[in-house]
């Protein structure tokens, strides 16, 4: 029964018994963190009002051959530097001798003493000073120069070097979602359609796990096969190897990075394959972003608002003594040990790939025939590629003391 109020009617507080109308907003606010940078340079940007916001990407997007393995080649120069490891004043040990040959001449980074290669043999080169002496120390670095041929001379001696190939793992990436045919025609709260509503939400959760195989993935660990075998559930899948374990540099801030360490010895770590035209991408977590503000009120040079946001990304541009890089936070390097760790990508020569058909899509129905309710997924077979084969990708570890 009813209650009998004998006071002004107002607002009532909610309950199960009262009939007003509740307000609602019309949409359901995703809380997703905005994680999904790498692809947001790909297709899809944050997002935006509880929205996810398509926009066309930077690294290239590229369909594969029909199989499994996506390969491509590079070529790195012939070294034409070395470190003497070792010396008796005659026979230097060198770290390497790729490119040191025969009649070479060759200049000492610490003297500017030069010589021409009398011999190699194995690791140790012995050198004709031309000028008045080269006496070498451990740890100099010689540096290769033009040979100088004899008047007459015959056989020349010639290096060559092949291209490097390399390759990545297709992997088959299945997000489905599942509701009954009974719950489909309920209504719901904020929600029109929550079939669509559920795979919507599975796409934008899938992004973030699946850029985790992009940063940080690997695949099997010999060439000559793709697979992985697991014996608990008995079969065998393929998986990526991610940007971090493709990349070839590596640069440790010693737990306690400087902007001195930034400017100057992080560029110099990332190699010298880099353009300074080339603009870098650092992915890094917001402790690490923090310390570099404070760096900002010194000494950096930096400009607030970076050139990403037209892919849904905010960014910082900095400017390093070599090339300017464009720092992006990223959640993933907010947790545990990656909070102090980043990484120094270049989007010119990365890439993603799908294999032919396979690109990430909606598939509807995929339920058995006689099933009370639909299934749908996402499902796609994507890998990635470094075309630099990693020389242009540096992973940074140590930034300071957890």
């Amino acid at each position: 029964m009813g209650t009998a109020y004998t006071t002004t009617y107002t607002t009532r507080n909610p309950s199960a018994t009262d009939i007003q109308l509740r307000s609602y907003n019309d949409k359901i606010r995703w809380l997703f963190p905005g994680s999904a940078v790498i692809f947001a340079f790909v297709s899809y940007g944050e997002m935006k009002g509880g929205e996810l916001v398509k926009r066309p990407g930077m690294l290239g997007k590229k369909k594969s051959a029909r199989g499994r393995r996506f390969e491509y080649f590079t070529y790195s120069p012939i070294a034409n530097t070395a470190t003497v490891s070792s010396t008796d004043g005659t026979n230097h040990t060198m770290d390497s001798i790729e490119g040191f040959l025969l009649k070479r001449s060759v200049i000492n980074s610490r003297t500017l003493e030069v010589g021409r290669i009398s011999s190699v043999t194995g690791s140790i080169i012995t050198v004709t000073a031309v000028s008045s002496t080269f006496v070498p120390l451990a740890n100099d670095v010689l540096f290769v120069m033009a040979p100088a041929y004899e008047e007459g001379s015959t056989s020349p001696y010639s290096v060559r070097k092949t291209e490097d190939n390399d390759y990545n793992n297709m992997q088959i990436i299945r997000y489905p979602i599942k509701i009954s045919k009974s719950a489909i025609r309920t209504d719901n709260i904020g929600v029109a359609n929550m079939r669509d509503e559920l795979l919507r939400r599975t796409a934008v959760e899938g992004n973030i796990l699946s850029e985790r195989n992009f940063l940080f993935g690997e695949r099997a660990q010999t060439s000559t096969t793709d697979l992985t075998t697991d014996a608990t559930l008995g079969d065998s899948f393929s998986t990526m190897r991610g940007f971090w374990n493709m990349a070839q540099r590596s640069f440790s801030g010693s737990n306690s990075m400087t902007y001195e360490r930034i400017f100057n010895d992080l560029p110099i770590a990332a190699g010298n394959t880099i353009n300074p035209a080339e603009k870098g991408i650092l992915l890094c977590g917001r402790r690490i972003f923090g310390e570099m503000q404070l760096m900002i009120q010194d000494k950096f040079q930096q400009v607030q608002g970076g050139e990403l946001s037209r892919f849904g990304v905010k960014s910082y541009k900095f400017m390093t003594q070599s090339f300017d890089m464009e720092v992006v936070l990223h959640n993933l390097f907010d947790t545990g040990a990656f909070q102090n760790r980043a990484l120094l990508l270049f989007p010119d020569v990365l890439h993603y790939v799908f294999r032919e058909g396979r690109d990430f899509a909606e598939q509807k129905n995929i339920q058995p025939n006689d099933a009370d309710y639909y299934e749908d997924e996402i499902l796609g077979e994507v890998t990635c590629a470094d075309l630099s084969s990693g020389y242009n990708t540096c992973k940074i570890t140590d930034w300071f003391a957890l």
